[in-house]
């Protein structure tokens, strides 16, 4: 299985990862899509929800050949079909009579800073909500590239994690265990490097804890905060 690095030119965009050699990582695995297809879902990516001319995309896919519409109608048919567009998973909309864009904002990795969330163990706590949370809080953080969390969802146990490590290669990855007893709540977390799986940070959080999910979260990104000063990683923009 190909193993994506993280490169200046991949990009992470709804629940997908492109990577800068054609490969589009997402829960079903990986595909490797053709190069006109690459090319033209690399150029709506580059407008970063601008409309691209159905000019330029021939240009940057096709070059000088001669070719009809039907070829970029068919290119484009494609791609949705890969990324599973429907009625409420839009991706790429038509902008009739100028071209097309993609729906869905885009973010550029940045070279050692991709962060996989795995999903934590234990019980009390909505587990799924918090890990979707998490994500969502860690997308909004400059400078880290966060996997989608539908990508990581079921990364749980020993083989799903060194699978998921494998196919996506993250620069490094957070796994961690929740244990409630009554209004106390015990947190345990570890950061583990993704290329050799090296434990490079812990914490353990004892909470005081009323109930309300979301009071959870930002207790949580500050202690990870924390962890990847302990680790040695340059401590994104505050939270």
């Amino acid at each position: 299985m190909s193993v994506c690095r993280v490169a200046a030119d991949e990009y992470i965009f709804g629940e997908f990862v492109l990577s800068r050699h054609g490969v589009l990582y997402s829960r079903d695995g990986e595909k490797q899509l053709p190069p006109k297809e690459y090319r033209v879902l690399r150029a709506l990516l580059d407008a970063e929800g601008g409309v691209v001319s159905k000019a330029r995309l021939f240009a940057r896919a096709w070059g000088h050949s001669d070719v009809g519409d039907e070829s970029l109608t068919r290119c484009i048919y494609s791609l949705r079909r890969r990324l599973r567009q429907d009625a409420l998973n839009r991706y790429i909309e038509t902008v009739y009579g100028q071209g097309y864009r993609i729906m869905v904002a885009p973010s550029r990795s940045h070279p050692g800073r991709r962060l996989a969330v795995l999903p934590f163990s234990g019980g009390g706590v909505d587990l799924a909500g918090l890990h979707f949370r998490l994500i969502e809080h860690f997308r909004t953080v400059a400078g880290i590239d966060v996997v989608p969390s539908a990508l990581t969802r079921d990364a749980v146990g020993p083989q799903a994690i060194l699978a998921l490590m494998r196919r996506l290669a993250p620069d490094f990855y957070l796994a961690g265990s929740l244990r409630r007893q009554g209004r106390h709540l015990t947190v345990n977390m570890e950061l583990v490097d993704g290329m050799n799986h090296a434990l490079l940070a812990t914490e353990s959080v004892l909470l005081l804890w009323d109930g309300h999910e979301q009071a959870l979260d930002p207790l949580l990104a500050a202690s990870i905060v924390a962890m990847m000063g302990e680790a040695g990683i340059s401590e994104p923009a505050a939270i």
